[in-house]
């Protein structure tokens, strides 16, 4: 794998990291997941603003900017063979002394990759996956939002405790409402509502569960945040989860029990808008006409 590292191009094995770098040491460092569509990132520029977000909490300061970002994309593609993928980009506090500290960082490190695409994706998206709950509950978010920090234990051990199930886990909160999928914003339909656990669960503020609240009315839905509990999914016309890798993928059973329609037709409706947007090269949800 060729990476991309403060603006060059490295071979993966010979990336350095120093023991010192505080996202090392104290999880200083966010990411943003993101695909790519005829080569160019989908969203970037919401990705972007939710990582800055993150960056300016932990007082790093980052000044790459959209069109730097971009052609690093195109750059990590080439390099790598891939016409399209997954880009993961990384930024990370850099360089402090072994202690905590209030003084800003001023020379983070940036390392973009990318990878091809999950293998079992259009199989999950044609056919759905089940919703499994795990007992682990959502831990709450560190700052004023949740922000996609480095801070991953919580979804690692929740993966843990799935195992090697295919299926994606769904956690919730202390108080037993629906929070979000290990990786993944959580969707229902029943009658013309879509409804999703509103942020106040501490969910991740996801890039593609905004984009979907945005098309819900093109698909005859009403968007609804607000708190959601678990028979309720149980009840659903529809399940669906989100995030920028997988788009939209349908649930078909939760705990074991069918949903009544996988994929339903709001479902394949939204995820059809979905896939418009993005190979048009859709920058943010703010630009959709």
């Amino acid at each position: 794998m060729i990476v991309w590292v403060d603006g060059a191009l490295k071979p993966v094995d010979a990336v350095r990291i120093s023991p010192l770098d505080h996202g090392f040491l104290y999880g200083a460092a966010f990411f943003e997941t993101l695909r790519t569509y005829g080569g160019r990132p989908f969203l970037l520029a919401d990705h972007l603003a939710r990582l800055r977000r993150g960056l300016e909490a932990a007082g790093i300061r980052w000044r790459l900017e959209e069109k730097a970002i971009a052609r690093a994309v195109a750059e990590v593609l080439e390099a790598n063979g891939l016409a399209d993928g997954v880009v993961r980009l990384t930024v990370t506090a850099g360089e402090g002394p072994p202690v905590l500290t209030a003084a800003p960082y001023a020379k983070p490190m940036t390392l973009l990759f990318a990878r091809p695409l999950p293998p079992a994706l259009a199989a999950w998206q044609e056919r759905g996956r089940p919703l499994v709950t795990v007992a682990l509950p959502r831990n709450g978010p560190e700052g004023r939002e949740r922000y996609k920090a480095h801070s991953f234990l919580n979804n690692l051990l929740a993966r843990r405790e799935l195992g090697d199930r295919d299926a994606e886990g769904l956690m919730r909160t202390a108080d037993g409402r629906v929070a979000e999928g290990i990786v993944s914003n959580v969707f229902f339909v029943r009658g013309d509502e879509l409804v999703t656990p509103a942020l106040t669960a501490g969910i991740l503020p996801g890039v593609t569960r905004r984009l979907v609240l945005a098309l819900a009315p093109q698909a005859g839905l009403t968007p609804v945040e607000r708190d959601v509990w678990p028979e309720e999914l149980a009840e659903a016309d529809e399940v669906f989860l989100t995030n920028a890798v997988q788009e939209l993928v349908p649930v078909c059973a939760v705990d074991g029990r069918p949903v009544r329609a996988c994929p339903g037709p709001r479902t394949r409706r939204l995820l059809a808008r979905y896939r418009e947007l993005a190979h048009q090269g859709l920058r943010s949800v703010a630009d959709i006409r």
